[in-house]
């Protein structure tokens, strides 16, 4: 008998090779996304980290009064997608005179989840 030899791929190989590309595609697919939505979650915080440092030195600079009670700053991230981050700093005078716990609070929404970051730092400023 003679051996039957044919040049190529059968269909079965050619249908398996199809189903592990996929499978490679589907995979890779699913990790950028999930790259994507951890960089824009970074963006967030290192937004929401800017605007409290922000709120603190303007406290520091005199530019805010250091008046007990909230005072709401709201900035605009730049990028893509426009997001609002609030802040909030709260001034606390301490026992001794002429020292103030500052506090910045900065709040912003990622998708359907609120984040939120405080900072804290005591300022000087005698009478």
């Amino acid at each position: 008998m003679r051996a039957i030899h044919t040049k190529g791929y059968s269909l079965l190989e050619a249908l398996a090779a199809i189903a592990i590309v996929g499978m490679a595609l589907l995979v890779s697919t699913n990790a950028l996304q999930t790259h994507a939505r951890l960089a824009r979650r970074a963006e967030i915080q290192q937004e929401m980290l800017r605007s409290a440092e922000d709120a603190l030195e303007s406290v520091r600079g005199g530019e805010v009064p250091l008046d007990e009670g909230p005072v709401q700053l709201a900035t605009e991230a730049d990028g893509i997608r426009r997001r609002t981050v609030y802040t909030i700093v709260r001034v606390e005078a301490l026992d001794i005179e002429g020292l103030y716990e500052v506090t910045a609070r900065s709040r912003a929404h990622f998708v359907d989840e609120p984040m939120e970051l405080e900072l804290r730092t005591m300022v000087w400023r005698p009478e």
